[in-house]
């Protein structure tokens, strides 16, 4: 992953974070809530496989054969 350097923040979040008006002041009193809730929004994992096993398992695949065994037991 590649970061992008910056020196200062767009004028927009400069503002939110510096500024004193109603909409920069409820930013600053919600920002913990906003990042808690933007953080996962970017999570990234690496599996290894090696450690969990899974190095053949297609979690997708084994969850559409749950359902269509689901399906086929009903309809008999």
């Amino acid at each position: 992953m590649n970061a992008i350097c910056v020196n200062y923040p767009p004028e927009l979040l400069y503002t939110l974070l510096f500024g004193s008006d109603p909409r920069s002041k409820h930013f600053q009193e919600m920002i913990r809530a906003y990042n808690t809730v933007l953080s996962f929004a970017s999570m990234d994992a690496q599996i290894d496989e090696q450690v969990t096993g899974t190095k053949d398992i297609n979690n997708d695949e084994n969850y559409n054969d749950c359902e269509d065994q689901q399906h086929n037991s009903k309809t008999k």
